[in-house]
């Protein structure tokens, strides 16, 4: 279940916006048949860019979370929230347009999860808390977003990966 809303706030005196994001997503894997683990492929991973758009800025690509020898083992269950407050840097009214394009725009985030490796295990209850920044940039022309973000972790386990810089070329 995945659930995501953004609440405009206010706007300035050039009516750009200031916005709320506001996600939550938690997901749970059964077993098949008469299997009593997830398949380690079918399994859910945290960090920055985890597979399945699993994002948990400050960390290392699926490296928070549960691991064995060293190496991630993955979840049954994951839970992940994310807030960003997002306010505009620079704007600029381009040739033949009304309003102003946004250029830049700045973040302010934090995102939270827990990864276990089932809904009743003692991991689950092991959160990750990455706070920090970011910019959103937008190329006039091409149309392509790139974000840039800055975060550090707060809670976070000795075994995690902690990595502050995360870059990708989607706005989330």
């Amino acid at each position: 279940m995945t659930g995501a809303v953004y609440v405009p706030l206010w706007e300035d005196e050039r009516e750009r916006r200031h916005v709320l994001y506001i996600r939550n997503a938690f997901e749970f894997a059964d077993t098949f048949n008469n299997t009593r683990d997830v398949f380690p492929t079918e399994r859910f991973y945290m960090g920055g860019g985890a597979i399945g758009g699993a994002i948990l800025r400050g960390f290392g690509r699926e490296r928070a979370g549960p691991t064995q020898f060293g190496q991630p083992t993955g979840g049954e269950a994951r839970y992940l929230a994310t807030v960003e407050y997002g306010f505009p840097l620079f704007s600029t009214r381009l040739a033949g347009q009304f309003f102003e394009t946004e250029i830049i725009r700045g973040v302010l985030l934090s995102d939270f999860g827990l990864l276990g490796s089932s809904l009743t295990s003692s991991d689950f209850a092991e959160p990750r808390l990455a706070v920090g920044f970011g910019l959103r940039i937008t190329i006039p022309g091409l149309n392509l977003p790139l974000a840039m973000d800055l975060a550090w972790p707060v809670l976070y386990e000795e075994t995690d990966d902690r990595r502050q810089f995360y870059f990708s070329l989607s706005p989330r």
